[in-house]
């Protein structure tokens, strides 16, 4: 019981000599709406064996609080604990910032299928093992630091499995200004982490990949990072107003802006995003950003479809 998958991806294994094909599905407070509504709680992460499209069956789910042992749900729900994010005894308070939340938002297999990397928002990013796919299990996730807004909205490895890049969708500028309440200083958009997967249980934070508008509380666009992608030692991530953004992490302790490509100011033609506290009436919206055979296809929300060379 839920409502709906927010985002998936699939993955091929080989499981006693036959091809089986699976979709890693997100399903924001599954855990929370099963649990308070239903006999059957389920988490966030549903693993489904879609071999046979026509019949696609739950393989196994994982959620924060009855798998993990973590806080999870939303205090802006007003059901209680704990699925209003109260932390288990003894644990640190998980639920932060504008948005105050812990639900999966995403899911990224590894090269090999064998891992799940769900974007978990205040909690971080929740490594999962899927070596069997009918019981999947906790290894570690990211740990933010205290004073974090949290809010992980994507997390995928590189080919290697080596390196984990993280992106926080964080409005709080926009949120402030559209609440009429006076801008925090300090406050920031969201931005991308690299963190090293040597040791899967503890990701080690590496670095902050960034851009210059995403360090201030600036409203004159949408300034937070949101869905990343790696390219060999390439990192592309689409950053709404500043479009996409591209990133040497051959080094990761040090990533090096290398491209961007900033599309035209648009109005937005739903009205949608008027209340979100923007300032100018036009502006680009990069959504999503993919690479393929050298192109990279980028979705404007205001505008539509780019296709550019990075090169």
């Amino acid at each position: 019981m839920s409502n709906g998958v927010h985002e998936l991806s699939l993955t091929t294994r080989t499981i006693a000599g036959q091809s089986r094909v699976y979709a890693l599905t997100a399903q924001p407070f599954a855990e929370v709406f099963s649990t308070a509504f239903s006999d059957t709680p389920r988490g966030d992460f549903q693993l489904v064996d879609v071999t046979d499209p026509t019949a696609p069956a739950l393989a196994d789910d994982w959620g924060a609080g009855k798998d993990g042992g973590l806080a999870f749900g939303a205090p802006f729900f007003g059901l209680p604990a704990p699925m209003d994010c109260t932390p288990p005894p003894g644990q640190p308070e998980s639920c932060r910032g504008r948005n105050p939340a812990v639900f999966g938002h995403s899911a990224t297999p590894s090269a090999d299928g064998r891992t799940a990397f769900v974007a978990y928002w205040d909690a971080g990013a929740v490594v999962l093992d899927m070596t069997d796919p009918t019981d999947v299990t906790m290894v570690g996730r990211t740990v933010y630091p205290a004073d974090s807004e949290g809010d992980t909205h994507s997390a995928v490895p590189n080919a290697s499995g080596s390196l984990l890049a993280t992106t926080d969708e964080d409005f709080s500028p926009g949120d402030l200004e559209a609440a009429g309440e006076p801008k925090e200083p300090g406050d920031t958009w969201g931005f991308g982490r690299l963190w090293s997967l040597a040791d899967p249980a503890h990701p080690a934070h590496l670095s902050e990949v960034t851009t210059p508008h995403s360090l201030t509380n600036s409203t004159g666009g949408f300034y937070s990072a949101h869905n990343p992608e790696f390219v060999g030692n390439w990192l592309t991530v689409s950053w709404y107003s500043d479009g996409l953004r591209v990133f040497d992490v051959s080094d990761p302790t040090a990533p090096k802006s290398v491209a961007t490509y900033q599309p035209q100011p648009t109005r937005d033609p739903t009205g949608v995003f008027q209340g979100f506290g923007v300032r100018t009436p036009q502006y680009p919206f990069v959504w999503g950003a993919h690479n393929l055979d050298g192109l990279t296809y980028l979705s404007d929300i205001n505008y539509g479809l780019y296709v550019v060379h990075v090169g």
